[in-house]
């Protein structure tokens, strides 16, 4: 049954079997996002989408999205919706992303802090492997249609269940038993896990390079966007476009947009002069997301 009078899209959802992931350390949610993820429910059921949605809470996000790509494996999910505890979208959103028959497609998103930066990524150079040269996208590079990058955050992600098991190509952790031709699966059976925090970054860049060396292409839909519970409360894309603006309004001295990077792991972070600088760092109650404070004052929040 389409329901395209309903989503707009013109695609059978009976034939698709969907994992939502939810990691949830906190085991809760703002009532913004219990609302939003309530109505997706609703309407995904009278369009008789085989969707099952799976909260890991009281465990660290690395281990809870490990989990939910094995409970989609096992189970025969054709994908898995990784759709993050503080993600705002609109029930049609899984059909757009569904009818673009990818790998792997991606949301566009802000980060919770200013500026609000967009969390998608790709290299100014081409070189995915080198991503001291990833710069994050702007408004200007939405509404485009579909665009592929190098990666992007977790927070509303569609990957197909067969990039995990069929996908193959050199592994980026180094162990004894792992050869040059490795699938995820592969590696997690043999003991690497299928997502990975690294010492400095997010697990979910680093889960977009590891699939990048196996051939996966990563994409965007410009055309949506997923709103974040932020600090503002809600931020959306015209917070992006805003704080675009009067970034460009400043000093050139204010106006470095180089991304954070450490150990050749991006960080998708917020400028500097914003947000908790590092002697209140301390005091604060860390998000779910932060991985990190360096010196400068800037954040690897997502």
């Amino acid at each position: 049954m389409s329901n395209k009078v309903e989503h707009g899209v013109d695609i059978d959802l009976s034939k698709y079997k969907v994992l939502v992931a939810t990691p949830n350390y906190t085991n809760t949610f703002a009532a913004e996002v219990y609302g939003s993820h309530m109505d997706c429910v609703r309407r995904w059921t009278e369009w008789d989408v085989d969707f099952k949605w799976m909260v890991v809470g009281r465990t660290f996000v690395h281990f809870a999205r490990t989990e939910a790509c094995t409970f989609a494996i096992d189970n025969g999910y054709t994908h898995i919706l990784w759709l993050d505890d503080d993600a705002i979208i609109g029930p049609a959103m899984l059909p757009k992303l569904l009818k673009h028959d990818k790998e792997v497609v991606i949301a566009p998103y802000p980060m919770r802090r200013p500026p609000h930066e967009i969390g998608i990524l790709s290299s100014t150079t081409g070189d995915y492997e080198d991503q001291g040269t990833y710069q994050n996208w702007k408004v200007e590079d939405m509404l485009q249609g579909l665009k592929e990058c190098d990666g992007g955050g977790t927070h509303c992600m569609l990957m197909k269940t067969s990039t995990l098991t069929d996908c193959t190509g050199p592994p980026v952790l180094d162990g004894p038993k792992l050869t040059a031709d490795e699938s995820m699966k592969s590696e997690n059976d043999k003991g690497y896990p299928y997502v990975v925090m690294p010492k400095v970054g997010t697990e979910d860049m680093f889960l977009c390079l590891r699939l990048k060396l196996k051939g996966v292409k990563i994409w965007c839909d410009t055309d949506v966007f997923a709103s974040h519970v932020g600090f503002s409360p809600v931020v959306g894309p015209g917070h992006v476009e805003q704080m675009e603006k009067w970034i460009e309004a400043q000093p050139e001295d204010h106006n470095a947009n180089q991304l954070n990077v450490h150990n050749n792991i991006p960080v998708l972070r917020m400028q500097e002069g914003f947000g908790h600088n590092t002697e209140g760092a301390e005091n604060e109650l860390p998000g779910v997301r932060s991985q990190s404070v360096d010196p400068r004052g800037t954040s690897a929040l997502v």
